[in-house]
């Protein structure tokens, strides 16, 4: 039918110019047809037919095929799947006849395949669109991780499976804001899924991470409490101590043979030091102190006794302290045992020195940092 008579003249409503007002297939056999390139997935609702602008022609039926990668194709069904739909065409040439699928199809192409038609199989045409409001859906996504720092860093490297995307238009965009396998830092991080189809329409799930600091655990054998300084007579009179690796995991302190939890006996005015030492050391980066019973309000100040490598701490000291060695003492170049307490419980000392240092003294260099549950900052 002409040059002319291609493809690009299949617009709806196209005037006659060049010579040829619609597209016009080469040869008049039901092996003909028309093919619409949408560029992605999309709801095809219907299609929209006319006749030649400049001549008498026109389809008077067809069918309508759809796929999604150019290849697989299926034609448009009647209700309930019976059969290919023949739908009704033009009756002249400029009438636009409207016709809609029994059901909305999701599709990349569309093709037009007359199947019956007046004077030449000459057409133009228009998809009928519909507008997708339905939701992509995501699955799979990751539960609630909870880890550890990783060895001598501030952060961990966590990993996951990413979830899976799906939606009616069958293409559907996933992306993230957490990469799986990145370091995330101390503290809890959300990491988003947003699934987005063709039309825009946008899904999110998402997870948290959680990084736990374990900190240095260090050996703990007891505390030691006073109540308030100033004209307030207040302090904590019984209490609980509890400790932990994690800051998230706490273990009460217990009695002798475990047999339940340890109450320490605690302060019964405002400024006498009162220590106590745990049945057993616990090893922990964090230690909590829970009180129990308290004299007008709980104030109280406290000190943490012990603390990592505590032996070369107290070997350190007597060093120093020639006092403790005499001033010709030299230590050994391997660390010696740190000896049992004193009955009176206050004092460490050195095997290799016979006296004691004050405990006081020894703690100085390895005091940790304090925190409480409403979080007021570490205490000095």
């Amino acid at each position: 039918m002409g040059f002319n008579c291609g493809a690009s003249n299949a617009r709806l409503n196209r005037p006659a110019q060049s010579g040829c007002g619609s597209w016009c297939s080469r040869y008049n056999n039901a092996n003909q047809w028309i093919q619409a390139d949408l560029g992605d997935s999309i709801s095809v609702a219907g299609v929209q037919i006319q006749g030649r602008a400049d001549y008498p022609q026109w389809v008077t039926q067809f069918k309508v095929q759809y796929s999604n990668d150019g290849s697989s194709w299926t034609f448009v069904q009647q209700t309930n799947s019976e059969g290919d739909m023949i739908f009704d065409g033009s009756t002249n040439q400029n009438t636009v006849v409207t016709n809609l699928f029994p059901a909305e199809v999701t599709a990349a192409y569309i093709r037009i395949v007359p199947t019956a038609w007046h004077g030449h199989i000459s057409m133009r045409f228009e998809l009928v669109g519909c507008e997708d409001d339905e939701m992509p859906t995501i699955t799979g996504t990751p539960s609630a991780i909870t880890t550890n720092t990783d060895s001598n860093s501030a952060t961990a490297a966590v990993s996951w499976t990413d979830p899976t995307a799906s939606d009616n238009s069958g293409a559907v965009t996933l992306t993230s804001d957490g990469t799986s396998g990145s370091n995330f830092p101390i503290g809890t991080t959300t990491v988003t899924f947003t699934a987005t189809d063709p039309s825009g329409n946008q899904a999110t799930d998402s997870f948290t991470i959680t990084v736990t600091d374990l900190g240095e655990t260090m050996s703990v054998t007891g505390v030691e409490i006073q109540g308030r300084a100033d004209h307030y007579g207040q302090w904590v009179t019984q209490y609980k101590v509890q400790y932990s690796n994690d800051g998230s995991s706490w273990t009460y302190v217990q009695q002798t043979n475990n047999e339940a939890d340890m109450i320490f006996v605690g302060n019964t005015d405002q400024h006498t030091v009162v220590t106590n030492l745990f049945p057993a050391e616990v090893t922990a980066a964090y230690i909590r102190i829970v009180p129990t019973a308290w004299s007008t309000h709980i104030s109280m100040r406290f000190e943490v006794l012990g603390c990592e490598g505590i032996k070369d701490v107290v070997l350190a000291t007597c060093n120093l302290w020639r006092r403790c060695c005499g001033s010709t003492y030299d230590l050994l170049p391997t660390p010696a045992n740190l000896s049992v307490w004193y009955e009176d419980k206050t004092h460490y000392c050195c095997n290799d020195c016979g006296r004691k240092g004050t405990l006081q003294h020894i703690l100085s260099a390895c005091t940790p940092a304090l925190a409480d549950n409403r979080g007021n900052p570490a205490a000095s």
